[in-house]
């Protein structure tokens, strides 16, 4: 483990363990570099490590002395789980080791993780989530104003609908 905001953060063993867990995940030998809390949660970390990848490694959490009850357990089982699925529904899991505490999964950023399953295509290559999402803010929206006509812009507009220009006297300013 080089960076010793990877120190402050794991100990040396639970170093050791994700490099072993990862190294098997990924079929090539890996080294943390670093390692930053999330969320500004110390059980949740973010790895980066020697290859460029990034990876989160999560602790079970001491509670009162019983270590994390079944939670670790159960969230363990249901990444395993969801491993064998065709299509991510959650990130997957790279490797656990109970005695030690810990499970490694992939990083996904949320933000990410939102975006590809909200711009996901359906077979047509429509975008469903995008649609139904737009459509409901119309929606909500046109209810707060009944009998208001939105205007098209001339890009988007439909044969026959109400084009948006500029207002009188409008001049831009480059």
């Amino acid at each position: 483990m080089a960076g010793s905001a990877a120190d402050a953060m794991l100990s040396a063993a639970e170093a050791r363990a994700a490099e072993a867990l990862l190294a098997n995940a990924w079929g090539e030998p890996v080294e943390v570099r670093a390692a930053a809390a999330i969320w500004e949660r110390r059980h949740v970390v973010r790895l980066s490590l020697d290859t460029g990848r990034t990876a989160v490694l999560k602790r079970r959490r001491d509670r009162g002395g019983w270590r994390g009850g079944p939670a670790f357990r159960v969230e363990l089982a249901a990444l395993e789980y969801l491993n064998a699925m065709p299509e991510p529904v959650a990130p997957r899991l790279l490797g656990a080791d109970a005695e030690a505490g810990i499970l490694l999964i992939e990083d996904r950023p949320r933000l990410l993780t939102w975006l590809a399953s909200f711009t996901a295509r359906d077979v047509d290559g429509n975008l469903p989530r995008l649609r139904a999402t737009a459509e409901g803010m119309r929606d909500r929206l046109a209810a707060r104003w009944p009998g208001l006509r939105i205007p098209d812009y001339p890009a988007l507009a439909q044969a026959g609908s109400v084009l948006a220009r500029a207002p009188d006297g409008w001049r831009p300013v480059l």
